[in-house]
């Protein structure tokens, strides 16, 4: 008897334990169901049989071991009765892996229409998000997916999980697929630690072009680390939401917070076809995507998340090269696209070849884009040199380009408060002719409006912030480069300095239009241009106008030496007007070349035109023209180089040159400012006009001549000019006189009369962790500045006044005196 019981004991004992064993799921409901089981696919099956009803929660126990695709089905079909299903490891380091024995074509995970489906990778849902990354979902197949999401699966969270997978076909790690009859919708991918599985996929994360009558809308994907997900013998799509060819579908997307990089150095095998894409919403011009997306937040680069780490190092293999976009975006007209706050940094992009180029932003289609609108992107920084290096290692001609931000959609752009600089275009082979042009914002030649305004182009202070480097032939280094062909356009309030270029026909350009339509370029302040040539044939040019149609300029400030140490040895201008121009108008305008050429003949001039068409039309009134540059060449204020069949109105500007014999240069023959008024230059209609008749030629006194603020270009004594109702405002925002208003950039005189001469009996500027606060006497007329000359706030207050600042330098005056603070 004894031994029967004691038979009998361990007979359950063993089945206990065997019990346990298998026990690597727990299942609970409300619906009253439970149960344990060995894989994920056991516990979905009794979901789908109706075993499990109302709200499920599946706890890991144990890591398991899938042998078959864990599929869960809509509530609804078949005996399905849930709620909700929610998942999540209740100790660390628990995994559901694919069993060897999983068919190669099978998904690990199917979400098949199922909603309201939780994969929380945190013991036991909760900790810190950083705690996170407990649970581990991977698969090992080539050709499918680790987790699917299809047939109308929505409102599904798959969060704070480790995601592997090495689907090298159009798959992904993560696949939201086709829809029945509503889309996959509003599913939140976040949070996720997401690699490969020892092969490299060909997308981390792919939305396939689904239908026209159920669109995947509203998803987002936020905060994930996409870490080494890049193959190296394919062309790749990190991010691939796909689009259709001629509807609106993939709309109301967010992709947030997310990091891309690389763990260590990523050496492609494929050639230039071989493009490599981060975030990529459409394929082409003919498959575009929907609109109202969201890209934000997000970080490209380093060898750890937000840009942390090293440097993120791509080199490709003999005669290989790679196109790079970072986000790579195709809309169809609709809701505009907000592209707002994304990073660039620690990036080293080599090329064997040259005919791959390199893009941070992208943006194509027929759709309508917001870029740094709400809070500009950064591209590289502004403080420091070599943060994003461009390589390319080819002796023959260079067919690349570097474009930190390129528009080409037909719709309506603005592009607005991005930091881009610290930027290096180079080519390692000794003997090589050029290297990649740098433009930092490009507007591609074609239909489409666009805003380029208030964006930080290049450094204030450090030098060769963005450089297209080369010491033999010719390179070109240009901030912004506008070829849109349709009327409306307009460059503002861009800061563009320390650009340089190298090569004897090296060039850099500050601003460069092309358009065809009509362009308004106001209030940019661009200044610290260089060349490392010595020759003839480089060129430093503020702002070069080579458009057959309008453009006007307006309250640009443009201050240009030619090298970083003050002496100029090479050819610079201010405004440069080349052969195809036509109906340019320059006004309010304040520009001004110093240095001195140490060897050799190398023009200078505050405006230069080559125009000679007859629908070359100038009009140049109330303009700033000072040309302080000495030595050998010929140094003008005002230069045409041929004889004028256009139009030519240029009057009450301030023309001035160090060299009074060729304050003005026409057909190559230098005049002093008697001289040029006394030229008859031909008008419509085939009359004759004397140019420049109410002009003057005299120092305008700039407050810091040769400084790199925009208030070192404020003047005394009053120059003043004619009304042109076309201009209302200075360069600082201050509304110009409608009788008397000043020739230049600044209005009103100068904005600073003298700093730091506030009486302080009777005024005193107290400094707190806040901002400012002014106490003084009676009423005062206040007027804050930023630095850079722009206008914060003009008002009046009685007995003090109080601001909140972010830190940075300040200009405040006080009834018209004026003291320079920093916050």
């Amino acid at each position: 008897m004894k031994k029967n019981v004691f038979f009998l004991s361990l007979v359950m004992f063993a089945g206990l334990s065997i019990w346990q064993a298998n026990a690597q799921i727990s299942a609970t409901s409300t619906g009253g169901g439970s149960g344990s089981y060995s894989t994920l696919k056991a516990a979905f099956d009794d979901v789908n049989a109706g075993v499990l009803t109302g709200d499920v929660t599946l706890q890991v126990t144990a890591s398991t071991s899938e042998t078959a695709t864990a599929s869960l089905s809509a509530s609804g079909t078949g005996a399905a009765s849930y709620t909700s299903v929610v998942i999540y490891p209740t100790s660390a380091d628990l995994s559901i892996l694919a069993d060897g024995t999983l068919p190669a074509s099978s998904h690990l995970i199917v979400l098949d229409g199922a909603d309201n489906v939780t994969i929380d990778g945190r013991v036991n849902q909760s900790g810190a998000r950083d705690n996170a990354h407990s649970l581990t979902i991977a698969s090992t197949s080539l050709t499918a997916a680790t987790i699917v999401l299809q047939s109308d699966a929505s409102t599904n969270t798959i969060k704070n999980c480790i995601l592997k997978g090495n689907a090298t076909s159009s798959k992904g790690i993560v696949w939201i697929a086709s829809s029945a009859t509503l889309g996959n919708n509003s599913n939140l991918i976040d949070n996720n630690l997401i690699t490969n599985n020892g092969t490299r996929p060909l997308y981390a994360f792919y939305a396939s072009n689904n239908t026209l009558t159920a669109p995947n809308t509203n998803n987002t994907i936020r905060n994930n680390d996409f870490q080494d997900c890049l193959p190296y013998g394919a062309g790749c799509m990190v991010i691939f939401v796909a689009g259709h060819a001629s509807s609106v579908i993939s709309t109301g997307w967010t992709i947030s917070g997310n990091s891309f990089y690389e763990t260590a150095t990523y050496t492609t095998t494929n050639g230039a076809s071989a493009a490599i894409n981060f975030i990529n919403f459409g394929t082409s011009g003919t498959t575009s995507t929907g609109d109202g997306n969201v890209i934000s937040g997000n970080y490209f680069g380093g060898t750890a998340t937000h840009c942390g780490g090293g440097t993120f190092t791509k080199t490709s293999s003999t005669s290989f090269a790679n196109n790079f976009s970072g986000i790579n975006v195709y809309s169809i007209t609709g809701t505009t696209t907000s592209i707002q706050n994304n990073t660039f940094q620690k990036i080293s992009w080599t090329n064997n070849t040259g005919s791959s180029n390199w893009r941070a932003i992208d943006v194509y289609g027929t759709g309508s884009f917001n870029i740094g609108t709400e809070t500009g992107n950064t591209i590289g920084d502004n403080t420091t040199t070599g943060s994003i290096v461009f390589v390319t290692n080819v002796s023959t001609a260079v067919n690349a380009s570097v474009f930190p931000i390129q528009i080409g959609n037909t719709g309506t752009t603005v592009c607005k408060n991005n930091k881009i600089g610290s930027i290096t275009a180079s080519n390692t082979i000794a003997a090589a002719t050029n290297v990649s042009p740098i433009a930092a914002i490009t507007k591609a030649s074609g239909a489409g409006i666009v805003e380029i305004s208030n964006n930080m182009i290049g450094s204030l202070s450090t030098a060769n912030s963005i450089s297209s480097a080369l010491s033999t032939s010719g390179s070109e280094t240009t901030g912004i480069k506008c070829y849109s062909s349709v009327t409306g356009n307009k460059i503002e309030n861009n800061t563009i300095a320390n650009l340089s270029s190298g090569g004897s026909t090296g060039l850099i350009n500050g601003i460069m239009t092309g358009n065809t339509g009509t362009t308004t370029v106001n209030a940019n302040l661009i200044h610290s241009l260089f060349s490392s040539s010595n020759s003839n044939g480089a060129q430093v040019t503020g702002i070069y106008l080579n458009t057959t149609t309008n453009t006007v300029c307006t309250n640009n400030i443009i201050a240009l030496s030619a090298i970083e140490n003050g002496t100029a040895q090479t050819q610079v201008c201010g405004f440069q007007e080349q052969s195809s121009a036509a109906a340019t108008k320059l006004y309010h305008n304040t520009v001004y070349i110093y240095g001195t050429v140490d060897a050799g003949t190398r023009r200078s001039a505050c405006y230069y035109s080559v125009a000679t068409g007859a629908t070359s039309n100038r009009d140049i009134r109330n303009n700033i023209f000072m040309n302080a540059r000495t030595g050998g060449g010929s140094h003008s204020a005002i230069n045409f180089a041929t004889t004028a069949n256009g139009t030519i109105l240029s009057n009450y500007n301030d023309i001035y040159s160090a060299t009074a014999s060729s304050i003005c240069v026409y057909n190559s023959g230098g005049k002093t400012l008697a001289q040029w008024q006394a030229l008859a230059l031909p008008v419509t209609g085939g009359s004759t006009y004397a140019p420049d008749a109410n002009s003057i030629s005299q120092d305008p006194v700039f407050y810091n001549a040769g400084g790199t603020t925009a208030l070192s270009y404020s003047v005394v004594p009053s120059l003043t000019g004619t009304p042109i109702a076309t201009v209302p405002t200075d360069f600082s925002g201050v509304t110009r006189s409608g009788s008397t208003p000043s020739m230049g950039a600044f209005e009103n005189n100068s904005i600073i009369t003298k700093l730091n001469d506030i009486n302080e009996n009777n005024t005193r500027i107290i400094r707190n962790s806040d901002g400012i606060v002014v106490n003084f006497d009676g009423r005062a007329s206040i007027e804050l500045y930023s630095m850079s000359g722009k206008l914060i706030e003009r008002t009046n207050a009685v007995g003090s006044y109080n601001r909140k600042l972010e830190s940075g330098a300040y200009i405040i005056r006080v009834n018209g005196k004026s003291s320079k603070f920093i916050k």
